[in-house]
């Protein structure tokens, strides 16, 4: 179970990662949602507090330790581990 809860608060806190960034750098159209809100709102958010390049590479780091977590399971947690490459690698 410790290994089930550490790649869900990892994949979480990717999942924020990646929608902090995705407000910077996506695009309307992709996003179906106004770009650049949490910086206008002043929200306090991964790239206000780290900057653009540090959050994208903690975002790399912490998909990679989600996968991590997952590794005892082999290829039973593929989908799973599929599921956190999809976070990386979003665009919406």
């Amino acid at each position: 179970m410790e290994r089930i809860r550490l790649y869900g608060e990892k994949l979480g806190r990717a999942y924020q990662i990646s929608d902090d960034i995705l407000d910077v750098v996506g695009t309307k159209e992709k996003m179906g949602k106004t770009i650049g809100k949490d910086a206008k709102e002043n929200k306090s958010t991964y790239v206000t507090y780290y900057g653009l390049a540090k959050s994208e590479k903690l975002l790399t780091e912490t998909v990679y330790d989600a996968k991590q977590a997952l590794r005892a399971y082999g290829s039973r947690a593929k989908l799973l581990m599929e599921l956190a490459d999809f976070i990386a690698c979003r665009d919406a």
